[in-house]
């Protein structure tokens, strides 16, 4: 049972750890989701609102997805014991490790 349960707080929270530290890796900080904007304006002829409204979008969105993650991470840590948190932070850094290559 702790397995499974192990198994799907990963299975959660991984695809999510992609937009834990934003701007991380990136020239100034700048989300790669940027240059979407600017691909979108040019592809769409997107007027200078548009992009902005869009750009907002995109933003709120970010932030949604960093508050559900930070909620993902207060549950898991609630769920398990202290070694399998421990097992859990090495699972996560090995992964990152894993990404970067």
């Amino acid at each position: 049972m702790n397995k499974k349960i192990l198994f799907l707080s990963i299975a959660i929270t991984l695809p999510l750890t992609a937009f834990a530290v934003p701007g991380e890796g990136h020239v100034d900080g700048a989300h790669p989701h940027g240059r979407g904007i600017e691909q979108l304006s040019k592809t769409l002829e997107l007027t200078q609102d548009q992009q902005s409204r869009l750009q907002g979008i995109f933003n709120q969105q970010h932030e949604k997805i960093l508050a559900l993650h930070t909620e993902s991470l207060a549950a898991i840590k609630q769920v398990l014991t202290t070694e399998q948190l421990a097992k859990w932070e090495e699972l996560k850094h090995h992964h990152g490790d894993a990404h970067k290559k």
